[in-house]
């Protein structure tokens, strides 16, 4: 199963794909990542729901500080 954000977003991988998802889009800045979740929403491949789904499951795997960013970049997302 190709493991990326899309099949994460769906609930399609386990937890070992979530820390390999993890890592791939770790490196990303945010602007990045705002982009891709953006264009995740906007196509419907996500919804509110789902991000804060996401949230909630990468978010103990997080620092403080990279939560934080994970947060804010929800908070944008679901305007």
């Amino acid at each position: 199963m190709k493991r990326d954000l899309k099949t994460f977003m769906r609930g399609e991988t386990v937890n070992s794909d979530a820390q390999e998802t993890m890592e791939k889009y770790g490196s990303k800045n945010d602007d990045e990542l705002m982009s891709e979740l953006n264009a995740l929403k906007e196509s419907g491949v996500v919804n509110n729901q789902e991000l804060l789904k996401m949230a909630k499951t990468i978010g103990p795997m997080l620092n403080e500080s990279q939560r934080k960013k994970l947060d804010d970049l929800i908070v944008k997302l679901m305007d």
